[in-house]
């Protein structure tokens, strides 16, 4: 089914509904914060339809490339908001030299999981969390928190794998010891 154009196509909506990516072309920004919001959202929304099928027809498509590619496509003005040139033909463009890997670096997630009127973090980790588990459970707030905040962690650059209470009750964490 997934090679019929109608079952890729099903797919491609399947995966951005999973995301919550669907309706960023219905969003509205703060004009003062996001002035190119208003011109670029369906751009956001092309880029997200286009890289999933990319992913899926011609390349490797796994889960690893859809979060890790270090390639999009987008048009010239979206391009332009990450800070890349020589976008808008339709096909892949490198993304190496900027920060932005994966569909989860992409626009229409960092729109969508943001508030009107700036980043939101939070909202991003959260939304991951609940993606992988359905849900967070009573029983695994321990696990939902250290996981929240190895996440923030590393969205920063910081390589941890868990946080905790060190001997004197203190917060600590090997990576981040010392850090303020």
């Amino acid at each position: 089914m997934l090679a019929t154009p109608a079952g890729g196509e099903r797919f491609v909506r399947v995966i951005r509904e999973w995301l919550g990516i669907d309706d960023v072309a219905r969003r509205e920004k703060s004009q003062n914060v996001y002035p190119e919001f208003a011109n670029v959202s369906q751009a956001m929304e092309a880029e997200s339809r286009a890289f999933i099928a990319e992913v899926l027809n011609h390349s490797q498509g796994t889960l690893a490339e859809l979060l890790t590619a270090n390639w999009t496509i987008a048009d010239p003005a979206l391009a332009k908001v990450y800070g890349v040139e020589g976008a808008g033909d339709g096909h892949r463009y490198s993304l190496a030299g900027v920060k932005r890997r994966g569909i989860l670096n992409q626009g229409a997630f960092l729109s969508v999981f943001a508030g009107n009127g700036g980043s939101h973090p939070v909202f991003r980790g959260v939304a991951l969390i609940r993606h992988r588990d359905g849900s967070v459970r009573r029983a695994d707030r321990a696990s939902f928190w250290n996981h929240l905040l190895v996440s923030i962690a590393r969205a920063f650059g910081v390589e941890t794998d868990s946080f905790g209470k060190g001997a004197d009750s203190t917060f600590t964490t090997g990576a981040l010891t010392g850090l303020t």
